[in-house]
């Protein structure tokens, strides 16, 4: 019995909200799974780091066509919607799943702070993201180099080189802190905790994971006014 799972995006996030199915569709009786991801990723290192090296995966595919779970904006678990659209029975402690080891011990008693995102996190206070932050002691601010000034520290601060030293950074850190984006799911996957800011218009139903504390830092003049009320009503009703 053979399942199709397909990835109709490129991001890193999008890819691992999809990791845990290779496992589960072979717990649920699959003895094929194909990943059909666009032709970017299937080049990429996400291919590279994330199907390749997983054990479940029977087949790595360039997506033409076929179904795929299109994104609600839904006070849920993202994990969970996909599984159900693949009709895979799902725990309910799931978590994305990589297959990565790589430890570098520099940052094994280090605070990783990675302001940066792709796709939407809502909208922040810098000054609630800086309070937030300042509770951590040994920050390494990472990608966002402009942050660690506008924060008026001292600290380390890095750049990756590429996806797999920036699996191995967020792998190895003593603690991880993000926006709500790929690299804190990638944190979960790791099996690790971390926290993960986000501000008002961030789909909830990207805060999947049972190990990420998820930490509102919405802009105070957004909170107890028109905006903040007509979002929690939109987000009642599935708008």
């Amino acid at each position: 019995m053979k399942i199709n799972i397909n990835i109709p995006w490129n991001g890193l996030g999008d890819n691992l909200f999809h990791t845990h199915l290779p496992y589960l569709a072979k717990q649920n009786g699959y003895s094929s799974v194909i990943i059909n991801i666009t032709e970017k990723v299937y080049k990429s290192d996400i291919n590279k780091l994330v199907w390749k090296t997983n054990p479940f995966v029977t087949d790595i595919k360039i997506y033409n066509q076929g179904a795929y779970y299109k994104e609600t904006f839904l006070n849920s678990n993202i994990l969970h919607k996909i599984s159900y659209f693949y009709n895979l029975e799902c725990p309910f402690d799931v978590e994305p799943y990589v297959n990565f080891n790589k430890i570098d011990s520099f940052y094994e008693n280090k605070t990783v702070f990675d302001p940066n995102y792709i796709s939407a996190s809502g909208i922040v206070s810098q000054d609630k993201i800086c309070k937030y932050i300042s509770s951590y002691d040994n920050i390494v601010f990472m990608n966002n180099l402009n942050f660690r000034y506008i924060y008026k520290t001292n600290n380390y601060s890095i750049k990756p080189l590429n996806l797999e030293e920036y699996f191995t950074i967020v792998n190895s850190c003593k603690y991880f802190i993000s926006a709500v984006s790929g690299g804190c799911s990638l944190r979960a996957a790791f099996g690790k905790r971390g926290s993960a800011l986000y501000g008002i218009g961030q789909n909830p139903l990207h805060r999947h994971s049972n190990l990420i504390k998820y930490i509102d830092v919405t802009p105070k003049y957004l909170n107890n006014n028109f905006f903040y009320y007509l979002y929690k009503i939109f987000n009642k009703f599935n708008i």
